[in-house]
């Protein structure tokens, strides 16, 4: 479907979501947010008064030892989530180029043939409009998400774009009964264990998951301004490139910070744990 051979509705050699992280957790936007107070710096300044506590608080015992094991797996464990961080920016950036190679083509007639990544053009009627919770640029707002029945009577996930808070009611309200316009077809959200259920009742969803919402499985459309309606703050396709985050070099020097702090450390208590050693002998 769309392009895509059996078994599975797209080609996985090349991941093709931006969120790839949901098997791992969360969806990247999510961990973009998350993850832009985290700095190498406050990591390691928050091992180093840990270690300063503890090497303060240990007394002359076995427990000196133990802590030096368990401080030594986790810097382990930090060195590799940077390495796990590394992978993902390259597989990023293979994506960002991707994209933008498609970015580069007129947009074309989606079919059920149409592979992804592609822009194309759609129309379709929106069902039931769902909203997931989002900041951008500080406010706080919504991405409106809808299935578009197609003409040929499948439904495709669709993200509208992003809106206020304020502005979300009334907009949702003016949504014309039929859409047409210019989208991109990409592959949709993988949600994992840490991804709470939809919201039938306040109708939210926390991942743009095709399948989840009786969608074509595997794809989605993110709908574009070169559209007229809904005068959502859907982007054009510049936008789109620069919005898709790509913040995996931070998060790798973030780890591999907290796994040298955790080693200096390591290495401290090893010290002082031979000389209790040798105190108490």
């Amino acid at each position: 479907m769309f392009g895509v051979p059996a078994p599975t509705p797209i080609n996985t050699a090349q991941p093709l979501s931006w969120d790839m992280p949901n098997r791992a957790g969360f969806h990247d936007e999510h961990l973009d947010q998350r993850h832009k107070s985290l700095s190498p710096f406050w990591g390691a300044g928050f091992l180093s008064c840990l270690a300063m506590q503890e090497v303060s608080s240990v007394t002359r015992s076995g427990r000196s030892k133990l802590f030096v094991v368990l401080m030594a797996l986790l810097s382990l464990f930090c060195g590799y989530l940077s390495y796990w961080q590394w992978e993902r920016l390259s597989w990023k950036q293979s994506l960002l180029a991707e994209f933008a190679m498609a970015a580069e083509l007129p947009a074309e007639q989606l079919t059920p043939e149409t592979s992804v990544p592609a822009f194309v053009k759609v129309a379709g009627a929106p069902q039931r409009i769902w909203q997931q919770i989002q900041t951008k640029d500080r406010a706080q707002g919504f991405r409106l998400i809808t299935l578009l029945k197609l003409d040929d009577n499948r439904e495709i996930l669709t993200d509208l774009g992003f809106v206020n808070q304020d502005d979300a009611a009334s907009l949702i309200a003016n949504i014309p009964k039929q859409l047409s316009g210019i989208a991109l077809l990409r592959r949709d959200d993988e949600p994992s264990i840490f991804t709470p259920p939809i919201d039938e009742k306040e109708g939210l969803v926390f991942a743009r998951h095709a399948a989840s919402l009786g969608g074509v499985e595997g794809v989605m459309l993110e709908w574009l301004a070169e559209a007229e309606e809904p005068m959502t703050l859907r982007r054009d396709r510049a936008q789109v490139l620069a919005g898709i985050p790509n913040n995996h070099l931070q998060y790798a020097l973030t780890w591999l910070a907290l796994m040298l702090v955790g080693l200096v450390c390591t290495l401290i208590w090893w010290r002082r744990a031979g000389d209790d050693q040798q105190a108490e002998a």
